[in-house]
């Protein structure tokens, strides 16, 4: 009789955990379907985390670099603080700023 409470109780768990799988596959589901704005042109404003102000600000004066492995960034300043201000960009981002 023992075992039998066993099993149903591991039976019942199991469906549980089960359930909640899937409502946590389903909310995260619609997290990867957002659209995400695209930037098309230089006067767009670039934000980038400024370390000293603990916050994100705006890019002054956006450049357009290359790093050593290829990949684009802007590379600008913070104008709260002064400090170089540098963000990595993808290359669909990087044509369109030219």
């Amino acid at each position: 009789m023992a075992l039998l409470y066993t099993y149903l109780i591991l039976t019942i768990y199991l469906l549980l955990r089960i359930i909640l799988l899937f409502i946590i596959v389903n909310n995260n589901y619609n997290k990867f379907n957002i659209v995400r704005r695209e930037r098309t042109s230089m006067e767009e404003e670039w934000m980038a985390y400024d370390v000293k102000a603990r916050k994100k600000v705006k890019i002054e004066d956006p450049k357009l670099v290359t790093l050593k492995n290829g990949r684009k960034a802007i590379k600008g300043t913070s104008p709260e603080t002064g400090i170089a201000l540098f963000r990595i960009i993808s290359p669909e981002q990087a044509k369109k700023f030219k």
